[in-house]
């Protein structure tokens, strides 16, 4: 019984912090929601170290809650990620940031997202290289003779 009175406890707080706007208590209100709706561990995982590099960097700003967070605020951050992160980890940082604060949106805890106004980082481009007349040889030659059919040829009944 004394457990439950924790958790209960513990809820109040979250409410409280939620209720002020507090970043950390917004993204565990977020994460919660993201449980409930049965997303993957490894997701919730994902989100919650994302979202964690987020609050620290608010923090440092001096940022405290998420009415406070602008799109500069956004951009410094997502810059700061550049220094050690690849462009497809940029962009996943985008992809969960921009979530937590359409997330916010929708349940009224803010007015307008500061994401709203920041495009998504640019991704590196991997345009697949064909096969080369050599690399088609060698592939025609694994081919079993005897049940390969060239193009254009007709089967014989």
């Amino acid at each position: 019984m004394i457990h439950h009175k924790t958790q209960i406890g513990s809820l109040s707080a979250l409410e409280q912090m939620i209720a002020l706007g507090d970043v950390e208590g917004q993204v565990q209100a977020f994460l919660l929601s993201c449980k409930v709706d049965e997303l993957s561990p490894a997701t919730l995982r994902d989100y919650a170290q994302k979202l964690r590099a987020l609050t620290h960097f608010c923090r440092g700003l001096e940022v405290a809650g998420t009415k406070d967070i602008t799109a500069s605020h956004v951009r410094l951050f997502l810059l700061k990620l550049q220094e050690t992160n690849s462009p497809v980890s940029i962009h996943d940082y985008y992809r969960v940031v921009k979530r937590f604060f359409n997330w916010l949106v929708e349940e009224e805890m803010l007015e307008h997202s500061p994401m709203s106004s920041i495009r998504p980082p640019r991704m590196p481009r991997k345009i697949p290289q064909p096969f080369t007349m050599s690399q088609v040889a060698d592939l025609l030659l694994l081919c079993d003779s005897s049940t390969f059919i060239v193009p254009g040829t007709r089967l014989s009944s």
